[in-house]
């Protein structure tokens, strides 16, 4: 079995830095949805493209679950939009949660 088909069908348990990432991403994605959702009619194009949301939702995840190498995201401070850097895990910092 090669190295790559282990790290894509294992499962990758998460630790405390990724728990973080994944209930940032999943918090900014809920905000677009619901934003999204609140602005664009109902149909069958925005039901798809909420199931994109989704989907990217979860690459988002599997991106952060399959990567660990010693590094983790490093999301700029709370002010400014959340961009990925790679520092070392001793220097996470995670955005709140966005404002209802």
């Amino acid at each position: 079995m090669t190295a790559d088909l282990l790290n894509r069908f294992t499962y990758h348990p998460p630790n405390e830095d990724q728990k973080k990432l994944y209930e940032n991403i999943r918090a900014h994605v809920l905000q677009l949805a619901e934003h999204l959702d609140n602005i664009v009619p109902d149909s069958r194009e925005k039901s798809t493209a909420l199931t994109h949301l989704q989907s990217a939702q979860m690459w988002f995840n599997a991106a952060i679950a399959c990567n660990k190498i010693g590094e983790v995201l490093y999301l700029r401070e709370p002010t400014k939009s959340p961009v990925a850097w790679s520092k070392p895990a001793s220097e996470i910092v995670v955005l709140p949660p966005p404002a209802a």
